[in-house]
């Protein structure tokens, strides 16, 4: 049997980072909704506006069926953008881990 989808390092801090998120969006009234077999589905509803979340390795893209892979390996660089708009995000922001900064301590 292979290696479960969300057992690397990677995505142990990965998914640790979206809980966080999830926890303090829902402090502050909104929910966080994760889907898709890999956990790339990302989205957040602030009242009746859906922003949507990307929180992965700088260089990801889904492949060509548009489906996205887990990431093995250790815990290294993480981006999240934060779109609202659709795919055209109409406004888009963008954080990532540096070499004295993390995400989870920004």
């Amino acid at each position: 049997m292979g290696q479960a989808l969300f057992d690397s390092g990677f995505e142990k801090r990965r998914l640790k980072l979206l809980n966080s998120l999830a926890m303090g969006l829902l402090k502050a009234g909104a929910r966080m909704g994760v889907g898709g077999k890999q956990g790339r589905d990302i989205s957040v509803q602030v009242g009746r506006t859906t922003v949507t979340l990307s929180l992965d390795h700088p260089t990801a893209k889904p492949n060509r069926q548009g489906e996205w892979q887990t990431r093995p390996g250790p815990a290294d660089t993480l981006r999240l953008t934060i779109g609202i708009g659709g795919t055209g995000l109409e406004y888009r922001s963008v954080w990532q881990d540096a070499d004295d900064a993390k995400l989870e301590v920004s």
